[in-house]
């Protein structure tokens, strides 16, 4: 019995520490919300048509646990891999109507911010809406 009791708290330790492992592997380490290429964007009206979200590629990108977007694109974010400072989306991405399987790969300077294709993404204090796709 007493055996059984030991191995009984080893099994339960063992999947509690399993699973906390596969939840912070699976984290984004990003806060969410609206991100900018430019800091000073963040305090323009994003759904102004003579804008930088209509005038320039992907200047806002909105991130959400489960979902990336900018402009017309949204992305189901599917996976997600760190690997220090490095965090790459497995994404099912759709523009204008095609969805296909992309990998973005990000490189996470703070919290805050993050670099995607060699341009850094600035969190906005305050949630943009998407004007393109109303969210």
């Amino acid at each position: 019995m007493r055996f059984e009791s030991r191995l009984l708290i080893a099994s339960v330790t063992a999947f509690f520490i399993t699973t906390s492992a596969a939840v912070a592997q699976e984290e984004l380490p990003l806060e969410f919300g609206t991100y900018a290429q430019n800091k000073d964007w963040c305090k323009l009206d994003r759904a102004d048509p003579k804008g930088p979200d209509f005038t320039d590629k992907r200047a806002f990108i909105n991130l959400t646990q489960n979902e990336i977007n900018w402009n017309n694109s949204v992305g189901q974010i599917t996976n997600i891999g760190i690997d220090g400072n490095k965090v790459t989306l497995a994404v099912q991405l759709t523009t204008d109507g095609q969805t296909k399987a992309v990998t973005l790969p990000l490189i996470r300077k703070t919290k805050k911010i993050f670099v995607l294709g060699g341009i850094n993404f600035f969190r906005c204090t305050g949630y943009m809406p998407n004007p393109r796709l109303g969210r």
